[in-house]
């Protein structure tokens, strides 16, 4: 029985990984439709949850809480600068891409054939990494930057935080804790909504289910 030749091996190879890559282009285009339309109910299921908590807030009295309020929903939803939904869009899109193109037998064959064929593809990303890594300058400058760590010595840091320690058990220190304290006691009820309930229903018993009832068909 004649050996292939090398030539005729990787010839073989070639066709197979490109058939995996055709049948991989055509699966991620659907998949990933999947995940925009994932990322819209995201974005839609945020909203609404947002929406309900600026619902129950209601009428608290206070301008100034109400609008911090709905500035400290916004951030905690969709982070800074929006930083979260662009992470649930590339955690969605990658996701489908590596589970529908990268985790299938095509692909798999793929890689295998080009193995078997001499071809190592697997450096594809090692020699970037290695580049990066020694010429790259990354191992330097991590290597720096842990030297940074170890050899610091929080003095100035620790000076102040007692300073503050020592003024927090002052009469003065005392009266400001407290102001903070009733300050963020009341901020809580503005932001979780319970003065709207309180304001419409201070028993619990007459309206808030009425409340409810109208926010789960409205939203």
């Amino acid at each position: 029985m004649a050996v292939p030749s090398k030539t005729t091996l990787r010839l073989a190879a070639g066709a197979v990984a490109a058939y995996a890559v055709w049948v991989g282009a055509q699966r991620n285009r659907g998949y990933q439709a999947v995940a925009d339309v994932q990322y819209t109910k995201y974005g839609q299921d945020t909203y609404q949850k947002i929406a309900r908590q600026h619902y129950y807030q209601g009428i608290t009295g206070n301008d100034v809480m109400d609008k911090w309020a709905h500035k400290l929903r916004a951030v905690n939803a969709y982070g800074p600068m929006n930083m979260f939904p662009r992470l649930k869009k590339w955690e969605l899109k990658t996701k489908a891409f590596v589970n529908n193109v990268l985790l299938t037998p095509e692909s798999l064959l793929g890689v295998a054939a080009l193995y078997v064929a001499g071809m190592k593809p697997h450096q594809v990303i090692t020699k970037p990494l290695r580049w990066l890594w020694q010429d790259g300058g990354m191992r330097e400058g991590l290597t720096k930057v842990g030297d940074m760590i170890r050899n610091y010595r929080p003095r100035g840091l620790t000076q102040k935080l007692g300073k503050v320690t020592r003024f927090a058990f002052t009469l003065p220190g005392l009266l400001l804790g407290l102001g903070a304290a009733v300050l963020a006691w009341r901020f809580n009820r503005v932001y979780e909504g319970v003065e709207r309930a309180d304001f419409f229903d201070p028993g619990g018993q007459r309206y808030t289910p009425w409340l409810n009832l109208e926010n789960s068909m409205i939203l």
